[in-house]
């Protein structure tokens, strides 16, 4: 595989592209989720460290990462809110409002040391139709993402 060179890659094309699958996914997490957009990065931030070994381990991966099981609450790295604020640059007292709203609307989970975002099995499932939206948004980038190597040579 060459290496990329800016001259060469269509960044403006990709910059669109990412541009869409980020407002689609904006969009309909505040739609179906009913969340806000600061609910939606904070619960974002928080599912994305707290399932980290899923996307970083090839075994959890493969356990863990279809629909059909979920990594166990236990297993879920808690993010305490040192860490939310720090990486979002988010004021305390806002942070703090926030995460009360998403834990009453079932959407994280405190327990010791921090917050998780909770197994997403059965009637606990919030976000399986979400999920079913970034599946859809997913293909439609993959196939945008393939023009591009159409296009760049």
């Amino acid at each position: 595989m060459s290496k990329l060179s800016s001259d060469r890659f269509p960044t403006r094309l990709a910059g669109v592209f990412a541009a869409e699958f980020i407002c689609t996914f904006m969009i309909e997490a505040r739609i179906l989720l009913k969340l806000d957009y600061d609910e939606i990065l904070i619960a974002s931030f928080i599912v994305s460290r707290s399932l980290n070994d899923v996307s970083n381990n090839k075994y959890d991966a493969q356990t863990y990462g279809f629909e059909d099981k979920a990594l166990p609450e236990i297993e879920r790295i808690a993010i305490t809110m040192k860490e939310i604020v720090s990486g979002l640059e988010i004021p305390r007292e806002t942070l703090r409002r926030k995460l009360d709203s998403l834990i009453n609307k079932g959407v994280i989970l405190k327990i010791k040391g921090g917050y998780i975002f909770p197994p997403q099995l059965g009637s606990a499932d919030i976000s399986s139709e979400f999920r079913k939206i970034i599946e859809i948004s997913l293909q439609k980038l993959t196939n945008k993402l393939n023009l591009i190597q159409v296009i760049k040579y």
